[in-house]
């Protein structure tokens, strides 16, 4: 992490937590780090650290900024940008290059993905030079065993062309800059690829552009697999997910079709904090009319929490404030996510 990211995670209008822009870039998925993230306006960015270094001595980067004249402390543990603060993120998001393919509503294993098609890349090179001594990029036994059967299912002689032309025909979509980046991450016969700070002082980028900048490629790669009807559709498998993990969908399913809280989590052995927590990170990701809030919030309910709101701003609410005994956390929380649609 470095201080420019750091900056342009913050805001000049709402004042907000260090601690949870680091979770949430992180991949940490509470539903308050998944609330406020949505809140905040970065939630396309989840995890997007995970294989980065990510913030470290923030305590340090946010002192440096607040003496640049950046950044204020707005309380104990939330921070606002200044007027130059905002300045100074406007004219960064015009130098500072992040991932432009991150989606709302899909993670990708960019790491699986990326390791399944560099092993592919290097087996289909060093099988043009008739080369079967050599180390093999890491990949864990079942993606292993993935590259190795498709490459045996579709080997013939167009095999090593078709590898060709496909990579080709991605390169030609892409600016000069992140074509060549991409070709000089791949592994071939006597070409092990570049590292990000081989690659950061070639292109004037920083490692962390570099490394933002590889996200995009493998996602746009991902996407262009999609999109191409190819055999290379045989190294998606768990590449594409959604972003609401499998257990929340479920809890959603059977909540839709008729099953209240409790049965549902007697059913699956879980807390019902569990299942109520489930049902709240599907009403983050999903469209207002896809969750039924009506299931859960009655018209009166609504109509309170309507009236004790109205005129204050969403992330100034205080459930400790409310005092209406019907209505807990839950509740709160899911008509916050409601409001914030």
């Amino acid at each position: 992490m470095n201080k420019k990211l750091l900056l342009l995670m913050l805001s000049n209008k709402q004042p907000r937590r260090l601690k949870l822009i680091k979770n949430l870039l992180d991949g940490k998925r509470t539903v308050s780090t998944l609330f406020w993230g949505s809140r905040y306006h970065i939630l396309e960015y989840s995890g997007m650290m995970k294989n980065f270094d990510s913030l470290q001595n923030e305590d340090k980067l946010i002192n440096e900024l607040i003496n640049n004249g950046y950044v204020f402390s707005y309380n104990k543990y939330q921070y606002k940008l200044t007027n130059k603060g905002k300045q100074k993120k406007d004219s960064l998001f015009e130098s500072f290059y992040l991932p432009k393919e991150l989606s709302y509503g899909f993670d990708y294993d960019i790491e699986k993905f990326k390791n399944r098609f560099l092993l592919l890349i290097q087996v289909t090179s060093e099988y043009s030079y008739h080369n079967s001594s050599y180390y093999p990029v890491q990949a864990d036994f079942y993606d292993t065993n993935l590259i190795k059967n498709l490459f045996h299912k579709y080997k013939n002689d167009n095999f090593i062309d078709d590898i060709y032309s496909f990579i080709k025909s991605f390169l030609s979509s892409l600016d000069e800059d992140r074509a060549n980046i991409f070709a000089n991450l791949l592994i071939g016969h006597n070409n092990y690829g570049l590292t990000y700070e081989q690659l950061s002082n070639r292109y004037n980028y920083s490692k962390m552009e570099i490394y933002f900048i590889n996200i995009d490629l493998w996602i746009l790669m991902i996407k262009f697999i999609e999109n191409s009807n190819s055999f290379l559709n045989y190294l998606l498998e768990n590449v594409v997910q959604s972003r609401i993990n499998a257990s929340a969908r479920r809890t959603f399913y059977e909540f839709n079709n008729g099953l209240n809280i409790f049965t549902i989590a007697k059913k699956y052995n879980l807390k019902e904090s569990t299942v109520k927590e489930h049902l709240l990170e599907n009403a983050i990701f999903l469209d207002t009319e896809q969750f039924p809030y009506d299931m859960i919030l009655s018209d009166n309910e609504v109509a309170i929490l309507n009236k004790k709101y109205q005129n204050q701003p969403i992330d100034f609410w205080n459930f400790n404030k409310l005092d209406v005994a019907n209505i807990d956390f839950f509740k709160f929380r899911l008509y916050q996510i409601m409001r914030s649609k």
